[in-house]
């Protein structure tokens, strides 16, 4: 699917309208759920409800071919992270993929870990 591609791809979204699309999207696709757009920046983080993890969530979110990065990713030193996601808003070519995207996120939060964890 490509969506969320790693840094250095590049911004694929239009200046505002885009941002303003992608904040929509969120606002429809992740209702209920707290989530924390960047004024500046287009992307979101994303706080996770219990009982889930970050790394085990993107995890999820990465064999269903969304491309996610835990919170730990951006801690400096020792601090502990939160068990929070950044998701990028402008890493799809389409509105189309990122609504994709942001619906396999929502049945993901619904669905919880345990749903997808397999213990023998």
């Amino acid at each position: 699917m490509g969506w969320g591609k790693p840094a250095g791809y590049g911004c694929r979204a239009s200046p505002w309208t885009s941002k303003v699309c992608s904040r929509r999207l969120l606002a429809e696709h992740l209702d209920g759920y707290d989530f924390r757009p960047s004024a500046t920046a287009f992307h979101t983080w994303l706080e996770l409800p219990p009982p889930w993890r970050a790394n085990d969530f993107a995890a999820h979110a990465e064999r269903r071919g969304v491309a996610i990065v835990p919170a730990e990713a951006f801690v400096v030193g020792r601090a502990t992270a939160p068990h929070a996601v950044r998701i990028c808003l402008c890493g799809t070519a389409t509105r189309a993929e990122l609504t994709r995207g942001l619906d396999i996120l929502r049945d993901l939060l619904a669905e919880g870990p345990g749903a997808h964890t397999l213990v023998v």
